[in-house]
């Protein structure tokens, strides 16, 4: 039997490594043909390389692996996806009876993914965007839950949502503001990006420049203006077509 043609996609390097390790040393009916650490590269290789298999990091350098298939023109190849949020994404990758690896990757559990993966390429049943779809909406609702990823172009961090302070546009840029924490994450999407994902039970644009935390949210100061108080005593500026807004979610005592 021929091999099977095999892209890596991981934004971690030493992950990628060793999964190419791995399947090289153990799954010898594959040929990897591309390694990927990049969203950019994997797009390209994607788009332009013949294969029939990808192994596909969820969260990469930049968005997720959900984003970079709908890029893509159709999905006739299959993929295992590479997780390590194992509470939330083992559910939602059973209930659509997709394949997946867990990271720290376990050698039987890659093999024995190899292995359904041929199986599956062999009865030519790929999965259809629609369930990507699904999938992808189901772990973005337990992501809000759980924890919240922020990328920029040197780094990715993973913290809770009930973590964090405010948000404040710079630019083209983010500054995320977290408790206990001197220094802001930059995040390099810009402020209405992160609107768009946000809880709306949680959190509130006040301002152009701003969305608040709600539960970190002391009081409103209309003295001088109108202002959100912080329960570290930070104080925001809401805009006046913003300020209704507030006063029905907030009521001060």
């Amino acid at each position: 039997m021929a091999k099977i043609k095999t892209i890596l996609v991981d934004d971690e390097q030493n992950n990628l490594d060793l999964l190419a390790h791995f399947i090289e040393k153990y799954c010898k009916n594959i040929d990897i043909v591309a390694r990927c650490v990049t969203y950019d590269k994997a797009l390209e290789a994607l788009k332009t390389m013949e294969f029939e298999l990808v192994f596909l990091d969820i969260v990469l350098d930049r968005d997720t692996s959900f984003d970079l298939l709908e890029e893509l023109d159709e999905i006739n190849f299959h993929i295992v996806f590479c997780t390590a949020y194992d509470e939330y994404a083992v559910r939602a990758f059973k209930y659509n009876t997709i394949d997946y690896l867990l990271k720290p990757v376990v050698i039987d559990e890659l093999v024995k993914a190899v292995d359904r993966s041929i199986d599956r390429i062999q009865s030519g049943s790929f999965s259809q965007r629609d369930v990507f779809s699904q999938l992808s909406t189901m772990v973005n609702q337990q992501r809000l839950q759980s924890s919240m990823v922020i990328s920029n172009m040197d780094s990715v961090t993973i913290i809770n949502p009930l973590e964090i302070l405010y948000f404040q546009a710079s630019g083209r840029y983010t500054e995320i503001h977290v408790l206990n924490q001197k220094k802001p994450l930059i995040s390099s999407k810009p402020i209405g990006d992160h609107e768009a994902k946000l809880d709306e039970s949680l959190f509130y644009r006040i301002h152009n420049s701003y969305i608040i935390n709600l539960n970190n949210l002391s009081s409103i100061d209309r003295k001088g203006g109108n202002y959100c108080v912080l329960n570290n005593g930070m104080k925001l500026p809401i805009s006046r077509r913003r300020v209704e807004g507030i006063l029905r979610i907030f009521r001060p005592t």
